[in-house]
């Protein structure tokens, strides 16, 4: 899980590529984009992992450069947890 903490002041949005939300059919692309950033860690997604947590009820954002996905991320509202506090 990666978190980021901005003070309000502190943020310097530069949007160059318009996020889209990710649907299951580019599961395979970001599972790959995972795999080749950071190995160690994202070695053993897979497609289907992607799907699952989509079909859960997680969102998955894009952001595309040249045709291809070249940056992920992934939340859940936490209200939605059946074991959020």
């Amino acid at each position: 899980m990666n978190m980021m903490k901005l003070k309000r002041g502190e943020e310097k949005l530069y949007i160059i590529h318009d996020a889209f939300m990710l649907e299951p059919g580019y599961a395979e692309e970001a599972a790959n984009l995972m795999r080749s950033i950071k190995p160690d860690w994202w070695g053993d997604t897979t497609p289907e992992a992607i799907t699952r947590s989509i079909a859960k009820g997680s969102s998955w954002f894009g952001a595309k450069a040249d045709e291809r996905i070249v940056s992920i991320a992934s939340g859940r509202n936490l209200s939605d947890w059946k074991d959020a506090p």
